[in-house]
């Protein structure tokens, strides 16, 4: 069940991805601008951690709660399975040629599992590094 909402999720963000290669930076995104992002998701703020989605931006209202609503199951659904994430850790960060995006490979430390790795597309856009 986790495992298709995830998957949902992905599609739902890829599908709507935007493309703004006019405002790459040459850098990566920071481990502190990760943490600032992916705090809101684990401190349970998900309409602050959907403003920090890209696709989303130019999105109606509407979509934006879904978004959030989308991002409260899965961690309801998460919690329920694996505990609450004590903490995440940062393990590597890979820019991609074009510069303006970025994987981020990050763990999950759960209370109650074992460690997860996650995947996090990221993109800069705005003048801004955002989630994909």
């Amino acid at each position: 069940m986790l495992t298709a909402i995830c998957m949902s999720l992905i599609f739902l963000i890829s599908s709507c991805a935007t493309n703004d290669a006019e405002n790459s930076s040459e850098t990566a995104p920071t481990k502190s601008e990760i943490y600032h992002i992916y705090s809101h998701l684990l401190k349970g703020r998900y309409a602050d951690y959907v403003k920090h989605i890209a696709s989303c931006k130019d999105k109606p209202r509407f979509y934006r709660e879904q978004m959030v609503n989308i991002h409260r199951v899965q961690a309801q659904q998460r919690e329920a399975e694996m505990g609450k994430i004590d903490s995440i850790s940062i393990n590597r960060i890979e820019t991609h040629s074009d510069t303006h995006h970025a994987t981020v490979y990050l763990t999950h430390h759960y209370s109650n599992a074992p460690a997860e790795e996650v995947l996090l597309q990221m993109v800069y856009t705005e003048n801004q590094w955002m989630i994909k």
